[in-house]
């Protein structure tokens, strides 16, 4: 099997990774993976009184940062409409589905009475959007400073059939799904299963085995072996990620994936 970018199968595209881009932002970082990129915003804490309660609150908004083409026609103009109400609906599954699992990863009570705002603006997409985008906000997050009971990274991966050649007449083999990380968009436009795993990386550094935070999948998996296996990939290209972003921090004397968000002793 032969992928659009030549790709191998388990190869994940080079993770871009850059801190501090906003000086309007308490903690900021880009985060891209071939033509798929994110950037993260975070404001944070901002001293709120809307809720009586202690408890602090947790804003994630996302956004594409491209504009719907214009439709010069009724029928371009109904059409253009339709593409914005689909693309807000979207935007707004993904807020909720990041909200969800940073709301596990930052230390809320740290911060009572106040809210903390995380933006992930798209910038461009060519799949493992939502891996990406937990990474970027996760590294924002990082830059903020903010108090973390856990650090997580993310990876996306596809279960596809490879291409077989059966003769006219020949009976249909079962053929088994072939196991394809950090897929590109075409890639998951023709996935028998679609996944996303976020993973403890702080599990990761310390054992051989990953605690699994949140999952996405779309499809059906047919046996356990297939499930154990998607989840070991997931562990071993997450320990990948974490060990790029550890050096990214090294070179920008910043902070270590350390819970507590300590500082670099400087040399």
């Amino acid at each position: 099997m032969i992928r659009p970018d030549k790709r191998k199968l388990l190869a994940i595209r080079t993770p871009v990774i850059e801190f501090s881009v906003l000086n309007n932002a308490h903690g900021s970082a880009r985060f891209g993976a071939g033509k798929t990129e994110v950037l993260a915003a975070v404001f944070a804490p901002m001293e709120t009184y809307r809720d009586a309660s202690k408890q602090s609150l947790l804003e994630v908004t996302v956004q594409h940062c491209d504009g719907v083409p214009q439709g010069g026609t009724d029928a371009g103009r109904l059409a253009q409409m339709a593409k914005i109400e689909q693309r807000r609906h979207k935007e707004q599954r993904l807020a909720g589905w990041l909200t969800r699992i940073l709301r596990g990863c930052i230390a809320l009570d740290m911060y009572p009475h106040c809210c903390i705002n995380i933006n992930a603006q798209i910038l461009s997409s060519d799949g493992s959007l939502q891996s990406c985008l937990v990474n970027s906000c996760m590294c924002a997050l990082l830059d903020a400073a903010i108090e973390c009971k856990r650090t997580v990274f993310s990876i996306c991966m596809v279960l596809m059939l490879p291409e077989t050649n059966t003769g006219e007449g020949e009976p249909t083999k079962a053929v088994k799904p072939l196991l394809v990380l950090d897929p590109v968009a075409k890639e998951e436009a023709t996935a028998e299963v679609t996944a996303c795993f976020v993973t403890d990386a702080g599990e990761v550094a310390s054992s051989q085995t990953s605690q699994v935070v949140a999952s996405q999948i779309v499809g059906i998996i047919n046996s356990e072996a297939t499930e154990k296996m998607l989840v070991k990939a997931a562990h071993q290209t997450t320990k990948q990620l974490s060990k790029k972003v550890q050096e990214v921090i090294r070179q920008q004397k910043m902070i270590t994936l350390d819970p507590k968000r300590q500082k670099l002793a400087e040399d």
